[in-house]
């Protein structure tokens, strides 16, 4: 009876080991934008408007877009490493000078120019000029792991480097940008091994108390 109760823990404990271990598995996965604000300034009359389509850039002499995206990251696991994060982004026609991306804290809501969600990086990378429909990745993961680990919210800026000047570098992106989240396992604790040999130990106990 003894010896049966011993096997039905240490097959409980390794089954735990083994749980643990399942779910340390490397996990890719892809998060879409969960919302999306266009503002634009007009340098000639000094107002503010909404823009439904996803724009940025200057225009010269009529003023500038701003293009902000949230994006929610899945709950963080003590003890993970997102080890890669990479922006996606479709856009159209940008015919001067690049765009330059930063971090927000992911919080842009409203479509007030004047609540706009300040950058909490430098420039993170830079969006190319092209001639056509175009897709294009930056590398994001500092910024991502980052916030991962103190939240899970994040949102970038897409604007021009050129506002308010006489430049026109505008592009029109298209909705539904994502990130691709790639995240290692953790390193185990010392207490899941000691499971293991936990476990080890009574089968083998169980195995000599059979024996007798």
């Amino acid at each position: 009876m003894k010896s049966s109760i011993l096997s039905s823990i240490a097959f409980s404990l390794i089954m735990l080991f083994l749980q643990s271990h399942a779910a340390a598995a490397v996990q890719e996965i892809t998060v879409k934008n969960s919302n999306e604000v266009t503002l634009f300034y007009n340098t000639r009359n000094f107002t503010t408007s909404p823009y439904y389509t996803p724009f940025s850039g200057n225009i010269d002499q009529v003023g500038f877009h701003r293009f902000f995206q949230n994006f929610t990251l899945p709950e963080y696991i003590p003890g993970s490493t997102l080890s890669s994060a990479t922006l996606n982004f479709s856009y159209e026609k940008l015919y001067s000078n690049p765009l330059q991306l930063f971090g927000t804290a992911g919080n842009a809501a409203s479509f007030d120019w004047y609540k706009q969600p300040a950058t909490t990086t430098g420039v993170l990378g830079l969006i190319q000029k092209n001639d056509a429909w175009t897709s294009g990745q930056i590398d994001v993961t500092d910024f991502i792991n980052n916030a991962y680990k103190t939240g899970n919210t994040a949102g970038f800026l897409i604007r021009s480097s050129v506002e308010d000047k006489n430049f026109t570098d505008v592009a029109r992106f298209a909705s539904a940008q994502s990130l691709n989240l790639t995240f290692t396992p953790s390193i185990p604790e010392p207490e899941t091994y000691a499971m293991l040999l936990i476990g080890l130990g009574l089968i083998g106990v169980a195995t000599r108390r059979k024996r007798a």
